[in-house]
């Protein structure tokens, strides 16, 4: 499985975050950084260049402000209800998963 590793020690706003994340991804340049953007690229559309299974780990968020922790685990979550869904609708995962290691 393909891993993903992120850094977000220089991460200062919400967008910092997205757009290491989407540039991760491979995503086109008109990509969207809201959730729900990212859960249709990530589980449901093939608009990524990197597509599934991989994982995404986060390093370094410990100190970030509290909207970028919370827009991460607002993602996370999403991101978990997203692929029970697709198992639910489609019989089959899209093997993405989500860590933050620090």
């Amino acid at each position: 499985m393909r891993l993903i590793e992120l850094d977000g020690k220089n991460w200062q706003t919400i967008l910092d975050f997205a757009n290491a994340l989407l540039r991760s991804l491979g995503a086109p340049d008109q990509h969207g950084a809201s959730i729900d953007a990212m859960i249709d690229a990530m589980i449901w559309g093939e608009v990524n260049d990197v597509e599934p299974p991989y994982t995404i780990r986060l390093v370094n968020t410990a100190g970030l402000p509290k909207e970028i922790r919370e827009y991460i685990k607002a993602l996370r979550e999403a991101l978990v209800e997203a692929r029970a869904n697709r198992r639910a609708q489609e019989g089959h995962d899209a093997d993405v998963n989500f860590e933050i290691a620090s």
